[in-house]
């Protein structure tokens, strides 16, 4: 009605309340951000992870901080053992073992951190429960010689995407590279003279040299002669599409090959596969867990020991039956 005022305090009363809910939640998304950049570059400069487990890594405390405080700024000096215990508790329903593990190495390591920097007073790492692994983990799954031959066989090598492709499942499949390698790899990584290739962006952050076959040199040579494109970019595998001749990030590499797998019926998703089929392959042909380990670049051997186990399956198609019957 006119001369009517339309003041509706609960809508203002609404609209203050909302406000303020922003507001609080702006301070602690820059509280939290402040504090994960402080973390990740101490992963990175004091602990020297790399870029793929930094990420884990942070993402695991992002949940752990949103659960703990709430969407308030985190009082990290009222953190006790009981909120850490009971966190892991409630993620540990809903996870797989391997991943509960990963969510208590994150756990302690940040609460390490923490204590490092006084943020906190007491050594709370030590009350991360952390299930122990299963002693009698599965066997590897692995390619047969016959699969891995339909794989490769599986790239157009007319195109240039398809040579690109095929040397890099043969990095995959006869040097057991990460994808993160092979995404990395750069030209003067190759040294043709030597038949080495040399590893600078691993896992374990330490370059390592390896054996570069004649399979593998002639597939990247032909890439390199009939297939990638002029670029002023040194990384050896570049894109073919937008943002045109610029380095690729492990993402394609996994891209490329699960796609490789669909074109061959192969159901899978995992390009790891293809490393495990490499050092299970090596293993059966007598070579030893330190020079298996030393290619794959594993720093302990009980990483490596995983594809010394028996597999009863192959076993029980390679036993001969019985002569007779058993009287």
């Amino acid at each position: 009605m006119p001369g009517v005022s339309r003041y509706n305090p609960r809508a203002r009363e609404g609209k203050a309340s909302r406000h303020l809910r922003i507001t609080k939640r702006a301070r602690w998304t820059f509280t939290v951000e402040r504090l994960l950049n402080r973390y990740d570059r101490h992963l990175d400069q004091v602990a020297g992870l790399t870029r793929a487990t930094r990420r884990v890594r942070g993402n695991c405390i992002q949940q752990f901080l949103q659960w703990y405080s709430g969407g308030r700024s985190p009082r990290l000096r009222c953190l006790k053992a009981r909120d850490i215990s009971r966190f892991v508790q409630e993620r540990a329903v809903c996870l797989k073992p391997g991943s509960v593990r990963v969510l208590a190495t994150a756990l302690r390591s940040f609460l390490r951190f923490l204590h490092f920097s006084g943020r906190i007073g007491e050594p709370l790492a030590r009350a991360v429960f952390c299930p122990p692994p299963w002693p009698h983990s599965p066997v590897p799954e692995t390619l047969s010689e016959a699969q891995v031959r339909a794989l490769l066989k599986s790239f157009d090598r007319t195109k240039p995407i398809g040579r690109r492709d095929l040397a890099i499942a043969l990095c995959l499949c006869r040097l057991g590279l990460r994808a993160m390698e092979v995404a990395s790899l750069r030209l003067e990584d190759v040294d043709w003279q030597a038949q080495t290739l040399h590893l600078q962006d691993t896992k374990a952050r330490q370059g390592r040299l390896v054996p570069l076959p004649s399979e593998v040199a002639r597939a990247i040579q032909g890439y390199l002669q009939k297939g990638r494109p002029r670029t002023a970019c040194g990384v050896l595998f570049v894109r073919h599409r937008a943002p045109w001749a610029e380095g690729q990030g492990a993402g394609v590499v996994q891209s490329a090959m699960r796609k490789a797998f669909a074109r061959c019926g192969l159901n899978h998703g995992r390009v790891h596969l293809l490393r495990h089929t490499f050092a299970t392959r090596l293993h059966r042909r007598g070579l030893g867990i330190k020079t298996i380990a030393d290619l794959l670049g594993h720093r302990s051997l009980d990483t490596t020991n995983r594809y010394a186990r028996v597999n009863f399956d192959e076993l029980r198609q390679a036993a001969l039956p019985w002569p007779g019957e058993w009287r």
